[in-house]
């Protein structure tokens, strides 16, 4: 710690900071006037600048004096900062400025409000202070504490009012600070330097008080020193100041400890996403030398008003000075450091950011306005505009037949699926979040979910990392390789403290984006901590004495391959997925891709395959639209069109799509500032389709369509209208959205014959299989009077009145007979036990009749399994 020298006579208050000894220094605030505002203006009274002069230095400089320090460059330096505060104070409260807007915008850009410590905090954009003095970037960045500390300097003289009190501390904080770093670029030069740093946050630690001064009584003279903590290092005196004492005894005076909130937050790295496609539309990927490595994350200590300024999951820019800690004080999680352990310290350290400002992307009404913000569009933030990519939204706006593009431009690399790409397109795209109209308000979620479901090698897990890689903030994880801890939050025990921190997960980092999934079903233990998120759209957690809830309003897009390697479809989805039906009907869109023998397909297929392994794409490829022809239902006959969904989105010859980069920009723009409605024409086709739905869905063995199903319409044609950048959905874009849930639907339903059987909607095909067949034998026993049915008119009832699959008819009857509603009676005789008939005879023989035994060699002689009735 810097010493300065001290002045004046003996005195009961001491100020420590001063290291000559028998020295003594009395508050520099009290009974001092007030220093003139201009007292720099005037070049011919020097020695009323140096009276005045260093009450507001020693304030700002505790421990520096202004005689030995306060060189003319900094006397200007301060001086124009203040002309700056004052003409920037004056034409913000100009009425023709307000007019005009640009006096609001000022006062974004220059706000000063007052903190919870009693300290006036100015929020600065350093794109509007950099040309104030010359070469404020790198004072900025070399010597950030002394340049702060002069900007506060002439923040104090510009803003303080006679009526205030001269202990009013300003305290500033720059945001936009042009020095942007990579968490790679973290090293031991750059220590002690003032940088910008971009991340998501990962861990919150528990907000904690840390003592910025305190005053300290002598045990023998009793004389008050007062001690000021800098970088959170606890440094009592050593001996007394007073050279009559010098003594070495000291009492702290907590009671009038001045302390301040404190907070660690962790930071992880955003891996850049901005590369350019190569020619076949892949992606060129990261840095080869970053590929397979962890997320580089970063310490960043907050204090007083930066606290309690994000949660895990949050996109943060931080600004401040990068230091070092020993791993020593590392470990005992913040507070005071230091004292104890000199001489026996760990020489390893450890880099971290001391907060100057943080500046959350989520937060929609920040502190400071970021559309002038260049360098942040530079770092490749989605959420966040420059004038070049507004310019680039409105020319994606107005090209012809936006909806094929962007379809195609999606995952270009994969040949066909359109619809499939649709449905992805539009969960990008996403709906609008709105709130019920009760008194708590709660949210009703506006991202949709979709699962796609198939045999392998048909590029599901391709779809979803180009969907991850489109998206303004998307995560992709692997189903095999994810914990539930891993999708939710995980809880944390810091290894000095003792605290318990929440660190996010998959779905949390996904917050207001989208949530990648592969391998969907790999994961069967962590569905459950799926059902929150998906519906609800939040974390809940309790655990650790920690009962929190957190964000996680993101879209689940999942790919699966069923039990087996290939799809049965003489099974649901349920069935083939082993997943629960409470879990599937979350996923508002679910398709299933089958790789069926086609010979015109597979021509087409392979004929693109080949010509992303040449150096130019063929030309020669031909243009069938036949390739994604599929069976159409009829779900809803009234809907007419003169060309449907498919067929327009058949990718043409000459067809060039939109680069990643531009269409995560686009996506971003859209999600950000389109808020569509429905048109009266739109919400008729969406409420017809509906009803239309319920008619069908009427069988008591169906899962029935409920309001879900209507929101699902709903949220998809919201995203079809925000993929043009419209406020209304039209009529057309319902018309789009009912063929996608259309084709969604006819996936799940169709059977292995090709119908469409709505009971295939329910969970599990056996066990209803079993109920009606044992259900349509009970009336018939009850209704003719007998319980005995031979093996032909079971088959007969199984298969031409139930429109079972016959193939399987003996093992369902072997298991309807060792489940006991059969018993049989001869080789092609069985009795059904739930028929009146049937049990009767057993209530007799229970009452008092008698049963005849089995004969001795009956387990021997009869197959396991088989019942006969003697």
């Amino acid at each position: 710690m810097s010493r300065g020298r001290g002045r004046g006579g003996p005195r009961r208050t001491i100020d420590d900071d001063d290291d000559n000894e028998g020295s003594f220094s009395s508050n520099p605030f009290v009974n001092r006037p007030r220093p003139s505002t201009n007292s720099y203006n005037n070049d011919d009274n020097d020695d009323e600048q140096n009276h005045d002069f260093p009450s507001y230095w020693n304030f700002y400089f505790p421990g520096e004096s202004y005689f030995d320090t306060c060189t003319e460059e900094a006397k200007e330096f301060i001086n124009n900062f203040e002309l700056f505060f004052k003409e920037m104070s004056s034409d913000a409260n100009d009425s023709t400025l307000n007019d005009t807007n640009i006096g609001e915008n000022k006062k974004k850009l220059l706000q000063c409000t007052m903190g919870d410590a009693g300290e006036k905090l100015l929020h600065l954009d350093y794109n509007l202070i950099k040309n104030v003095v010359p070469n404020l970037s790198e004072e900025l960045y070399s010597k950030p504490n002394g340049t702060i500390s002069r900007i506060e300097v002439a923040a104090h003289k510009a803003f303080s009012t006679p009526q205030e009190n001269d202990l009013i501390k300003h305290t500033v904080r720059i945001y936009n600070f042009d020095r942007i770093m990579a968490l790679k670029n973290f090293k031991s030069p750059q220590i002690g330097k003032f940088v910008c740093v971009k991340g998501t946050v990962v861990r919150v630690s528990n907000i904690k008080q840390v003592a910025t001064q305190m005053s300290f009584e002598c045990q023998k003279c009793h004389a008050i020193m007062k001690r000021h903590f800098v970088e959170n290092t606890f440094n009592p005196p050593i001996r007394c100041k007073n050279k009559n004492c010098k003594s070495k005894k000291f009492e702290p005076n907590r009671y009038n400890a001045v302390t301040a909130d404190w907070q660690r937050i962790r930071i992880q790295e955003i891996i850049e996403k901005d590369v350019a496609p190569s020619r076949n539309g892949e992606f060129a990927g990261d840095d080869p030398y970053e590929a397979g490595r962890m997320p580089r994350t970063v310490d960043c200590e907050i204090s007083k008003d930066l606290v309690e300024s994000c949660v895990p999951g949050d996109q943060v820019t931080v600004c401040g000075v990068i230091k070092v800690i020993s791993t020593d004080q590392n470990a005992e999680g913040g507070g005071f450091r230091g004292g104890n352990s000199r001489g026996k310290s760990n020489c390893m350290y450890l880099l971290y950011l001391e907060g100057n400002s943080v500046s959350n992307s989520k937060n929609n009404s920040d502190k400071m306005s970021k559309k002038n913000n260049s360098s942040s569009s530079a770092m490749g933030d989605p959420t966040e505009f420059s004038l070049n990519d507004l310019f680039l939204v409105k020319e994606i706006a107005a090209q012809d037949n936006l909806f094929h593009l962007i379809v195609n431009s999606v995952c270009p690399a994969i040949y066909g699926h359109e619809v499939v790409k649709a449905g992805l397109a539009l969960s990008l795209f996403g709906g609008v979040q709105r709130y019920t109209n009760t008194k708590h308000k709660l949210p009703v979620r506006g991202d949709p979910h979709l699962l796609i479901v198939g045999d392998p090698g048909l590029g599901k897990s391709q779809l979803l990392t180009a969907v991850s890689h489109v998206a303004p903030r998307g995560v992709y994880v692997c189903g095999n390789t994810t914990t539930t801890s891993g999708l939710t939050v995980t809880v944390v025990k810091d290894q000095g403290s003792g605290d318990f921190s929440l660190e996010a997960g998959a779905l949390v980092l996904a917050d207001q984006g989208c949530c990648c999934i592969d391998e969907f079903d790999k994961m069967r233990s962590e569905h459950q901590a799926l059902l929150e998120a998906m519906e609800q759209q939040s974390i809940s957690i309790a655990k650790a004495g920690i009962v929190c809830n957190l964000p996680a309003r993101c879209s689940v897009m999942a790919a699966a391959n069923p039990v087996g390697g290939h799809y049965n479809r003489a099974k649901t989805v349920s069935e083939n997925l082993k997943i629960s039906p409470a879990l599937l009907s979350r996923f508002d869109l679910i398709f299933i891709l089958l790789d069926s023998p086609d010979e015109l397909r597979d021509e087409l297929l392979s004929n693109h395959v080949m010509s992303l392994h040449v150096k130019t794409q063929n030309k020669t490829q031909r243009k069938d639209p036949s390739f994604t022809q599929m069976p159409q239902t009829q779900l809803m006959s009234s809907v007419d069109k003169k060309k449907s969904l498919k067929e327009r989105l058949v990718k043409e010859k000459s067809f060039e799509h939109l680069p990643a980069m531009f269409l995560r920009k686009y996506i971003a723009y859209a999600r950000k500032y389109c808020h569509p409605k429905l048109s009266d024409e739109a919400k008729d086709v969406l409420q017809r389709f509906y009803m239309s739905l319920r008619e069908k869905h009427q069988s008591s063995d169906s899962t029935p369509i409920t309001t879900r199903q209507l929101e699902s319409l709903v949220r998809l044609a919201q995203g079809r209208a925000k993929l043009e950048l419209r406020e209304v959905v039209t009529i057309q874009d319902a018309f789009d959205v009912v063929e996608i849930m259309q084709e969604s639907m006819y996936d799940i339903l169709t059977d292995e014959f090709g119908q469409v059987d709505f009971r295939r909607n329910a969970g599990s095909t056996k066990g209803r299989d079993v109920n009606r067949f044992i259900d349509d034998l009970t009336r018939r026993g009850n209704h003719e009077g007998r319980s005995t049915f031979s093996k032909a008119e079971l088959f007969h009832i199984y298969k031409n009145e139930l429109h079972m699959d016959g193939t399987h008819f003996e093992k369902f009857i072997e298991k309807l007979n060792f489940d006991g509603y059969f018993i049989k009676t001869s080789p092609n005789g069985y009795k059904l036990t739930t028929c009146v008939e049937a049990t009767t005879p057993s209530r007799g023989r229970a009452s008092g009749g008698s049963m005849r035994s089995l004969p001795e060699n009956h387990h021997s002689s009869v197959p396991p399994g088989t019942f006969y009735d003697y």
